[in-house]
């Protein structure tokens, strides 16, 4: 029998839709769809949900170390600067409570590693964003200077990297509520 002649019999049944025909054949895993569950690409709404939900972890981990990026960075090269000038324990104590508000972003990455969450990844880059400007805003104010600026271009690339995965993560998470409704 027939490709054509199999889809004009009353055999072929949409596997989702069992009251609908089916009028095409899902590209990646042979189901039979319809009209309504088939998209734009050929595959049906389970695999295209089955796709979308492989990826959020990959992105949530790429969020993840854009947001830890930074904390770790400003607070190593803090801690170098200051055992290596030679200043005392109380020095590295001021350090320490200087930089405990990117906890937050820190702690909100390590949680993304666990699993994606939109929330907590919007959560993690805006606090880093706000950190970074309380951080830098003010001396780029005082005396605005190459350096400074070249600072600013650095420290701000992995949270800019981080809102942008992070709107990536929640279409992907809005794609994965859509097509799994449809499924």
């Amino acid at each position: 029998m027939t490709e054509a002649e199999w889809f004009s019999s009353e055999n072929a049944k949409c596997g989702t839709h069992l009251n609908s025909d089916a009028e095409h054949v899902c590209a990646r895993c042979g189901r039979f769809v319809c009209d309504q569950c088939v998209t734009d690409r050929g595959a049906c709404a389970a695999c295209v949900s089955a796709a979308v939900s492989q990826s959020l972890p990959q992105l949530a981990r790429g969020i993840a170390w854009k947001l830890m990026l930074v904390p770790v960075l400003l607070l190593g090269s803090s801690v170098w600067l200051t055992v290596r000038s030679g200043h005392s324990l109380s020095s590295l104590e001021a350090i320490v409570s200087t930089f405990m508000p990117w906890a937050i972003p820190l702690v909100c990455g390590l949680r993304l590693l666990v699993g994606p969450s939109v929330k907590t990844a919007w959560i993690g880059t805006i606090g880093a964003m706000l950190l970074l400007l309380t951080y830098l805003g003010p001396s780029l104010l005082e005396a605005p200077d190459i350096t400074r600026g070249f600072e600013v271009l650095l420290l701000s690339a992995a949270p800019l990297g981080a809102v942008l995965g992070t709107w990536q993560l929640a279409q992907a998470r809005a794609r994965l509520e859509f097509w799994s409704a449809v499924a």
